[in-house]
């Protein structure tokens, strides 16, 4: 293909990419923040194998997902979240746009099949939720599987032992993206180390925030005390109930009284 033919094919792509991000957003201003993000979507949308993908914090990365999963021809999509406030605010963002939405429980009704479903990463210790989404996937309705904060597969390996189940769910044929807003090329390559990825597409946008200022601000007192030991934060919980307790083990419904009630505490 001649140069200007070329030329030619990445300005259409590109008006292509634009409208459906207007149509998603349904503004006729709407923009991509960065290259990267343009770039991002064409990368789900064309169901490239492995997506490493970096963008800054509010640099549209929920956007992709729920943009990706909003198309007519598109499936479903599961949305890895390692934390219960993410995909909390995650299913809000869904639900606002009108996106069938689902949190996966061990009590999952698995005859209905969302377009998006919202798991947490103790699920991949499931295995009612490995064939799950092995069925979806043999079946041709799993658009792809997303892990958002992927930087916590090698900084939390060592603590929360369900982060290994990540290998598993990598043998199921579907698209794998990997996002995050902090992931250092050291960290990225621990990552593919863990995962055993050596052919990935990376999309790494300049993170750097010029525009941050730092300053101190009067607040209610609030303390958050760390243990490496999930029997330690609970005797101390014990010893001042009037205190907010949370680690991986928690049910889910705990884990947001717990998130919801710190929040909430001191406004």
């Amino acid at each position: 293909m001649r140069l200007g033919g070329f030329v030619d094919v990445v300005i259409r792509l590109l008006g292509i990419l634009n409208r459906l991000l207007k149509e998603f957003m349904q503004d006729e201003q709407a923009t991509f923040r960065s290259p990267a993000q343009a770039r991002a979507l064409h990368a789900l949308l064309t169901k490239v194998p492995y997506l490493i993908l970096i963008l800054p914090t509010a640099g549209g990365k929920t956007t992709l997902f729920l943009l990706g999963a909003s198309l007519a021809m598109s499936q479903t999509t599961i949305l890895v979240a390692p934390l219960v406030a993410l995909k909390m605010d995650l299913y809000r963002k869904a639900q606002a746009l009108g996106l069938s939405v689902r949190i996966y429980k061990d009590s999952y009704d698995q005859g209905s099949v969302p377009r998006i479903l919202l798991v947490s990463i103790e699920s991949l210790a499931m295995p009612r939720f490995y064939s799950y989404t092995r069925t979806l996937a043999t079946q041709g309705q799993l658009d792809r599987i997303i892990f958002d904060k992927c930087h916590l597969i090698p900084l939390a390996q060592s603590y929360r032992q369900v982060i290994h189940r990540v290998k598993q769910v990598m043998q199921l044929p579907v698209p794998m993206v990997f996002s995050s807003a902090t992931l250092p090329k050291h960290l990225e390559t621990e990552l593919r180390s863990m995962i055993m990825i050596s052919q990935a597409e990376v999309i790494r946008a300049n993170i750097n925030k010029p525009n941050l200022q730092y300053g101190n601000t009067a607040r209610p007192l609030k303390i958050i005390i760390f243990y490496m030991s999930k029997a330690l934060v609970e005797a101390l919980h014990s010893q001042y109930p009037e205190t907010y307790y949370f680690h991986a083990d928690l049910p889910d419904p705990v884990k947001s009284d717990q998130l919801d009630r710190f929040i909430q505490a001191g406004q």
